[in-house]
């Protein structure tokens, strides 16, 4: 319990205050005027219970140079220490209504702002779910940590995966060889580019094969004639000059054509045994000719089919070719077309030093037959050799032809758009398998799935004091109405709830109803600023806070401090807030109320000091020197007192001995006797008659009037008033001069109250 507010310093105008002769009661009660510190000494309670310096050091006195400080007793020899910019310790919980408490949590500037209902919660479930809270905020704080990891890992990947959500880049399968894909897929996008030119691009031709037909050739070779003589060209030549040459070769020719059975065709003579005759058939026989010129023919027909210019030739194809494919390298892989030159080569010249060397044979004998079967059969493969070495380059060139034409055709269909796509996510995947990417995806996963696991334990925590929320919060509703009934208020509350809208903290949810119409707690229409008057207002933050303290099963260990529970204007609901105010102190460790109405305290004084009563302390915060304010006692009933009973107790005070002023007694005589007829005779003497009228009302009261019972006091009336006329101003404007007895006035005092005690 708070035995003693020892000590204030520097805090608004509780500047110098030593209040520690006072030590405070379960209930205390404590008066001030409006500006004299009533609401300062609440935040001081407020900031010790909230452990929040700030609202002690933004209320620094102003122009002071004295440092802040605050001394607090509690029970069991246990002080807290306001120093400068701290508290040093804290005892006892301490729960605090004020002006502070209401624009946190219920209302501000005539709306309910989404903070408020977030504050108000807190307020509200309180030690209730201080566990679940607190598991809560442990679980919130690991998911954080999780989620910022998250966050930075995330902030690194993501100049990796540009272009690309985080999930997908993850999720890209690994693709082997990813350099070489990469490089392929560029040389498609490339030829896709270039497609008109690459379809119109030239192929490789086939080599063109040499020709040569050895049958033929062997022919030549194998041609004999029987019957001709050798030497019969010489002998005719020798006969046809000896005749003078001329034309008589081409007569001699034409004549032989005619020579039959051997028979002279121009004289019948035989011709048989005739040698110049017989030379004749020889020199002018068709087939001899011929088969001398073709064999004159053989070592050229040799030369021009096997010669080295064929192996050129078939050398040069080949290279044009080679070149071809090495132009579509950068579309297409293929291979180099292999062909044994070598081979070719040494075939053609083992063929042709055959064929030549049998050509000379039968030149020089060419009636004979030159040339075997088995040369035939030799040179024949020498041939094949050949032949099929450049047949089976032309195989390859036909294939890789093949292959070309499938990739034009392909290339020809080729999506472009589709190919870069391509090449992007191959370059993604070179990106995710790769540093520094692969280490932080490993990082990332793995703090994913603690992420995983820290939500998994928020949500059941979450849900656990969502249990709690939903119970405490039914409760309040009822509890809010109840209150709020009691003080009358024509308004309700319903649908208490919370939420987590904005992601945030859970806040409270609520609306209220007057007249069968739902009041929007910000903007709208109707809203809550027009619809509640402030007391109306105030009332609905006092039934929160009271409310959370009737359904709070530590109270007893706490202190309650309540700063104006009401509204100044809201006198009809006094007595139900004294009412709950006293089940409060019963129920909680301390009370303590400030407020500016004094009537109100003796209310709450008269209210705890009756049935059951409650320890009572009542201070009040008064004027100070420098017009600061300090902490003094106050007796209720005087400052509550009426005119009357105020002049009546200075006269009966003076007349019992009790020191008082003699002015101040003189003065009181006259509106005592004026208070005390205007009591006796209500509403027959008008409220501003003053005390000579009033004699003169009763002088000139017609027959009947209740005022004829006063007759007989006119004449006391008349001497107590000429004595005590002397001192007011409106009947003796030197009042303050006049000489005052003190026996003659307590005589006149005496006069005065035995009128009153007699009557007339």
């Amino acid at each position: 319990m708070l035995e003693r507010i020892s000590y204030i310093r520097a805090v608004g105008l509780l500047h110098d205050v030593n209040a520690a002769k006072f030590k405070l009661k379960k209930a205390n009660f404590i008066y001030a005027d409006n500006g004299r510190g009533k609401s300062t000494l609440a935040s001081i309670f407020r900031s010790y219970s909230q452990s929040n310096p700030a609202l002690i050091v933004n209320r620094k006195t102003l122009g002071s140079t004295d440092e802040q400080k605050v001394e607090l007793h509690f029970s069991n020899g246990n002080k807290t220490v306001f120093d400068k910019t701290a508290w040093d310790s804290k005892h006892t919980e301490m729960l605090v209504f004020d002006l502070d408490f209401v624009e946190q949590n219920v209302y501000s500037g005539g709306q309910v702002t989404p903070g408020q209902r977030q504050n108000l919660l807190n307020f509200a479930i309180g030690n209730s779910a201080v566990t679940a809270q607190s598991e809560l905020d442990t679980a919130i704080n690991y998911l954080s940590i999780s989620s910022k990891k998250i966050k930075a890992l995330t902030d690194k990947l993501s100049g990796i995966h540009s272009g690309q959500t985080l999930t997908s880049f993850i999720k890209l399968k690994k693709i082997g060889n990813i350099d070489e894909v990469i490089k392929l897929t560029n040389i498609r996008i490339t030829a896709a580019e270039k497609n008109l030119v690459i379809q119109n691009k030239l192929l490789p031709q086939h080599i063109e094969l040499p020709s040569l037909n050895i049958d033929n050739l062997f022919l030549i070779l194998n041609t004999s004639l029987e019957g001709i003589d050798l030497k019969a060209e010489e002998r005719v030549k020798q006969h046809i000059a000896e005749h003078g040459g001329g034309s008589i070769e081409n007569w001699l020719s034409q004549g032989a054509a005619f020579i039959k059975n051997d028979n002279c065709p121009y004289c019948e003579q035989s011709l048989d045994g005739l040698t110049l005759v017989t030379a004749y058939r020889t020199y002018f026989n068709k087939g001899y000719k011929d088969l001398v010129k073709s064999v004159s023919l053989l070592t050229t027909g040799i030369e021009t089919r096997l010669g080295e210019h064929i192996i050129e030739k078939i050398k040069a194809a080949h290279q044009v070719a080679q070149s071809v494919y090495q132009s579509w390298l950068e579309y297409i892989a293929i291979q180099e077309t292999s062909l044994d030159l070598t081979k070719i080569t040494i075939s053609l010249n083992q063929l042709k030093l055959l064929l030549l060397s049998l050509a000379s044979n039968k030149i020089n004998n060419p009636l004979d037959k030159v040339g075997s079967d088995k040369e035939l059969l030799q040179c024949r493969a020498l041939w094949t050799d050949v032949i099929d070495a450049i047949i089976d380059c032309n195989s390859v060139i036909s294939e890789k032809n093949a292959a070309i034409n499938l990739y034009k055709r392909n290339l020809a269909s080729e999506n472009l758009q589709l190919l870069k796509g391509d090449l992007l996510t191959q370059q993604m995947v070179k990106k995710r398998y790769e540093q520094p990417a692969l280490d932080l995806i490993t990082e990332y996963s793995a703090e994913k799935v603690i992420e995983k696991a820290a939500t998994g334990v928020k949500d059941v925590k979450k849900a656990a004091l969502n249990v709690i929320m939903i119970v405490t919060l039914n409760k309040y509703e009822s509890a809010i109405n109840n209150l709020l009934v009691k003080f009358g208020a024509n308004f309700t509350i319903k649908e208490v709830k919370f939420n987590y809208l904005g992601g945030g903290a859970p806040r409270s949810e609520y609306a209220i109803e007057m007249r069968g119409q739902n009041i929007s707690l910000s903007g709208g229409n109707p809203d809550f600023r027009s619809s509640l008057s402030e007391g109306d207002k105030r009332t609905l933050a006092f039934a929160f806070f009271i409310a959370v303290l009737q359904n709070d099963d530590q109270l007893s260990k706490k202190i309650v401090v309540v700063d104006d529970p009401m509204c100044s204007l809201d006198l009809n609901r006094k007595s139900n807030t004294v009412t709950i105010l006293k089940e409060i102190c019963v129920s909680c460790k301390q009370l303590i109320i400030l407020a500016h109405d004094v009537y109100f305290i003796k209310k709450l004084r008269d209210e705890f000091s009756g049935k059951n009563p409650i320890d009572t302390l009542l201070l009040k915060l008064q004027h100070a020197n420098g017009s600061f304010s300090e902490i003094d006692n106050i007796d209720i009933d005087v400052a509550c007192e009426s005119k009357y009973f105020k002049h009546h107790r200075i006269v009966n005070e003076f007349i019992i001995g009790n020191a008082h002023n003699s002015a101040e007694v003189a003065k009181a005589i006259r509106p005592m006797l004026e208070g005390y007829l205007h009591s006796r005779f209500p509403n027959h003497i008008a409220k501003d008659l003053m005390f000579g009228k009033i004699i003169g009302a009763i002088q000139s009261a017609h027959a009947g009037s209740p005022l004829n019972y006063a007759i007989s006091l006119i004449p006391e009336l008349n001497g107590i008033n000429t004595y005590v006329g002397k001192f007011h101003h409106d009947t003796n404007p030197g009042a303050d001069a006049e000489t005052i007895v003190d026996t003659e006035l307590r005589s006149f005092a005496n006069r005065a109250m035995t009128l009153m005690y007699k009557g007339g």
